[in-house]
């Protein structure tokens, strides 16, 4: 790309002519460079006849760089020369030398002369008292100037304003004429001259005001020609744009928002600008997409132009989206506007997109039974998200109901398309009656709007299908009937079971005694002492064993009751019989047959293996190391085995939890006594939450087949202590300074996470301080392991004292256990190093004469950025006259601001000529801070220095002789 320079070096003289009088008026000639040099360029001058004019300087160097003075133009001071002669008008020259540079594109310029005219005073003339230059300005500001004749002349003497020559476009004068005459031509008359406003920014434009030649009866004054007047008409437009609203609001359902635009102020040359939505082009549109600005007192440049911005719809859950609408630099082949942009103009387009999962399921509550019972869930997003999702369908009661599958994975281009998951119910064998239970489906994304939405909630019923009942089963018998007969038909086998899950054990006791009544057949002779007993005393035994019968009451009824006993043994139903004896005297009695009864002891027992969790509630460890991460478990049977017993015992999940001893045998010798293992918790330093495992015994080892593969569990539920959070080293008493002060914080995870963890660290005024790095990633390699972060303060310049921000750590993401965590911020304080404080440079040595060969200057800039304007003002100072002591200063004010504060700004200081022999003298210049900054108006920087000026003397005591000629 070849980019073509438009700057040419060249050297521009304004005015190219001048005109001064022997009264002592001035000319300004400026002398300014069209382009910057690459060195300094002097440039040495002198008037070809120095007996009519007085230069006030005979060189100027021009500095290039971005605090040169190369792009100023640089007054040149021409004061006519009062000969005493008579010698009528003079014409003479400010001619310039080549110039004195290293830059070869100046040193071979030529400077144009200046064609200097000096009016003679001697005589018949006219004085002009006017400045050196006369200022007006476009907002109508006026300025006088006044004349009158040096001469009584015979007649009217009339002066009039050169029409022809007035820029009427820039100024207006009043009167257009004035007449003198014997009486008042001494008194001098003034004309006031009004700013006119072009709406064109055109810069301050210099002119000369003009008078036609003398109209007069005298023949001195008739025709006599008159010097000009020099003035400049400063300009008030500035080249830019003027906008209506600097902010507008679209929604992404359409709706439109306008703006207008305009221009500041008249262009030279027509103004293109072309915009658009460039920084967003899927959150809005810009019509039109060009403005054309036209020139003229006709164009269109002054009137609002409208701009539509129409918000678009993304489908994508981004929030609320904030862009600027960008401008092209404006083209235009007026320079002031070529490039110009208009104020920044934001946009807010309203988001109508929710992050969210859409759910299609049966009218809630949902209800299924347990056995077989099952219902779909269509899973869609509600808008398109950048990342993919992946959505997980959990339970909340999983011994209710299961979801399958569990997860399924949306991706941006296909979220419309329906996904469907499967509930299905539990069949849990216990009569818990309808459970209501939610399935809940959560989101992980790496985009964030979708990461930490709202989970999608559902609500269903899983009806009960169990009812509580004993089942007493005989074989579909029928009749169901024993047989008196000693035969394999007197039994009858009855199945007994529950019909569901017992929340505790049941025992069932079948009829375990019966009566016997017993009577003689025949009246004894004798008592008779009847004794009744079992023939298996484990089986059953006889209440009372005796009872005697006297022969008066041998018929009463005696009874006697038959008790089953309790063996704990499995021994199945037991056939036994109760024999009953006599003795008596009466030997019929005493030597008669017994009589026997035959009977069933129906077995009551059931082998189970029992663990008694002793009625805890919840059967819970805890990860802490204390009593209650142990549980101790009782382990018996229920009966006696007829051999011994091993159990093996195991955890399901052996990294929550272990059991000891790991193996119980049980003897029949000892199967009363219960053993005890105990569950004790391990502290995985994982902040995973209570966890359910199940602590059980694999099939039982006997050769007793009631025990030999019995299975069992206990659930417990391991208590998590540890908890998903940040340890910083230090949080209190953070400070960093403006000068780089750094402050160091330590950080690591207190749990031991699943997967990566990510958190950020931003400032909330980085124009303060920041962090460093502004991630931090563990992983449970790492995650007990400090990592630093480094807090560097940030100099801003401003004395604004001590200053608190915030280094704001964003919510963790990656695993589940920290995702969304809230983490503590980090509070700072900045320590201020500014200072406010004025700086002046040089504030002694300063030299300056009243000949004006020898000027000199002061910089001055702030030490720090002012809340407010800031102006250093010269004491006493008024402009263009001297202060005491003869020195003058320019300007008298200098005024600094939060954008200019540290740019020197320079103060000229230059002494009258007081024209009495004094001497050089010391001259202090004191200088005030007027504002109303606090850190300015007090303190070091409102006790400014005075500048010490010598002011070198050019008079000296004498006579001067002048010759008198008859």
């Amino acid at each position: 790309v070849t980019n073509a320079d438009d700057d040419t070096s060249g050297i521009l003289v304004d005015p190219t002519t001048a005109e001064t009088d022997e009264s002592g008026r001035s000319a300004v000639v400026h002398v300014s460079l069209t382009s910057e040099p690459s060195a300094p360029v002097r440039l040495n001058f002198a008037l070809s006849d120095p007996t009519e004019g007085l230069l006030g300087a005979s060189s100027i160097v021009f500095s290039p760089g971005p605090t040169g003075n190369w792009g100023t133009a640089v007054p040149i001071v021409i004061s006519g020369k009062d000969d005493a002669a008579a010698d009528g008008n003079k014409v003479h020259h400010l001619e310039f030398d080549r110039p004195v540079t290293a830059d070869p594109t100046y040193a071979t310029i030529s400077p144009a002369s200046v064609r200097v005219t000096n009016f003679d005073n001697d005589g018949a003339g006219v004085e002009i008292i006017a400045p050196a230059v006369l200022e007006t300005d476009e907002r109508g500001t006026t300025a006088e100037f006044s004349a009158r004749l040096t001469g009584a002349p015979t007649g009217d003497v009339e002066l009039m304003i050169d029409m022809g020559a007035l820029d009427t476009s820039e100024v207006t004068v009043t009167p257009l004429a004035r007449t003198f005459n014997s009486a008042n031509w001494h008194i001098a008359a003034s004309f006031v001259v009004t700013g006119v406003d072009d709406a064109v920014h055109d810069g301050d434009v210099r002119h000369l005001i003009r008078f036609a030649p003398l109209v007069a009866a005298d023949l001195p004054y008739n025709g006599m020609g008159i010097g000009a007047v020099q003035a400049v008409n400063r300009d008030d437009d500035t080249a830019g744009f003027v906008a209506s609203t600097d902010a507008v609001t679209t929604t992404e359902g359409g709706t439109e928002a306008s703006f207008l635009l305009r221009l500041a102020s008249q262009p030279r040359a027509d103004v293109t600008l072309k915009l658009c939505a460039c920084d967003a082009p899927f959150e809005g549109l810009i019509q039109p997409t060009q403005l054309v600005f036209t020139e003229g007192a006709n164009g269109n440049w002054n009137q609002f132009q409208a701009v539509t911005v129409k918000g678009l719809d993304d489908r994508v859950a981004d929030g609320d989206v904030k862009y600027n609408v960008a401008y092209w630099p404006a083209v235009s082949a007026d320079r002031s506007y070529n490039g110009a942009l208009p104020p920044p103009l934001v946009v807010t387009n309203r988001d109508n997109d929710e992050a969210g999962i859409a759910v299609t399921a049966p009218p809630a509550p949902t209800t299924m039974e347990e056995l077989a019972g099952s219902f779909t869930m269509g899973l869609t997003l509600r808008s398109e998200p950048r990342n993919p999702v992946q959505v997980t369908c959990s339970s909340s009661d999983p011994s209710e109901a299961t979801v399958v599958p569990q997860q399924v994975t949306i991706h941006p281009g296909d979220y419309l398309v329906e996904r469907t998951v499967t509930v299905v119910g539990v069949e849990d064998f216990e009569a818990d009656g309808d459970v209501e239970y939610s399935v809940t489906c959560t989101m992980v994304s790496l985009d964030t709007a979708y990461h930490t939405a709202e989970p999608a909630v559902v609500t269903a019923v899983n009806l009960d299908d169990d009812v509580p009942v004993v089942v007493l089963d005989t074989g579909n018998r029928n009749p169901v009937a024993v047989n008196e007969l000693p035969s394999a038909s007197n039994a009858l086998p009855i199945a007994v079971s529950l019909s569901t899950k017992p929340s505790a054990q049941v025992q069932l006791a079948f009829a375990g005694s019966f009566t016997m009544g017993l009577t003689l057949r025949s009246e004894p002779r004798n008592p008779v002492q009847v004794t009744c007993s079992s023939s298996d005393p484990s089986e059953a035994t006889v209440v009372p064993q005796q009872v005697t019968i006297h022969p008066g009451d041998y018929l009463v009824e005696r009874t006697v009751t038959v008790v089953g006993v309790e063996d704990f043994e499995a021994d199945g139903d037991v056939e036994y019989s109760v024999t009953c004896t006599m003795v008596s005297l009466d030997t019929a009695y005493h030597t008669a047959e017994p009589a026997v009864v035959t009977a069933v002891n129906l077995d009551d027992d059931v082998p189970v293996v029992v663990l008694d969790t002793g009625n805890r509630n919840p059967v819970a460890v805890n990860e802490l190391p204390s009593a209650s991460n142990a549980l101790p478990i009782a382990v018996s049977l229920s009966t006696k085995p007829s051999a011994q017993v091993q159990l093996a015992f195991a955890v399901s999940d052996p990294e929550q939890a272990t059991v000891t001893p790991s193996v119980v045998t049980i003897t029949p010798g000892t199967w009363s006594t219960p053993r005890t293992v105990t569950v004790e918790a391990a502290d995985d330093s994982k902040a995973d939450g209570d966890v359910v495992v199940q602590v059980a015994f694999a099939a039982a080892v006997s050769h007793d087949p009631a025990y030999a593969g019995q299975r069992g569990q206990v659930d417990v539920t391991v208590l998590d202590d540890d908890v998903a959070g940040v340890v910083f080293s230090a949080v209190a008493d953070l400070r960093t300074t403006e000068a780089g002060g750094e402050q160091f914080v330590t950080a690591r995870l207190a749990a031991r996470p699943a997967g990566h963890v990510v958190f950020t660290l931003d400032s909330d005024r980085p124009t303060e301080g920041f962090a460093s790095p502004t991630r931090l990633t563990f992983d449970h390699h790492n995650w007990h392991t400090n990592q630093v972060i480094k807090v560097t303060g940030v100099d801003d310049d401003a004395m604004d004292g001590d200053v608190v921000y915030t280094i704001v750590t964003g919510p963790g993401t990656g695993d589940a256990a920290y995702n969304g965590l809230d983490i503590p911020d980090l509070t700072v304080t900045n320590l201020d190093n500014d200072q406010a404080n004025v700086l002046l440079a040089p504030t002694t040595g300063i030299v300056v004469s009243e000949d004006g060969t020898v000027t000199a200057w002061a910089d001055v800039a702030l030490a720090t950025q002012p809340a407010y304007l800031v102006e250093i003002v010269v004491r006493g100072c008024v402009s263009g006259e001297a202060l005491e002591g003869g020195v003058l200063a320019s300007p008298c004010k200098l005024t600094f601001d939060s954008t200019n504060w540290s740019t020197r700004q320079r103060l000229e200081l230059t002494a009258a000529d007081n024209q009495v022999a004094e001497g050089d003298r010391l001259v202090n210049i004191p200088l005030d801070a007027v504002t109303v900054d606090p850190n300015y108006a007090s303190g070091a920087a409102s006790m400014l220095p005075a500048l010490a000026v010598t002011v070198v003397d050019d008079d000296t005591a004498g006579v001067v002789h002048e010759p008198v000629v008859p």
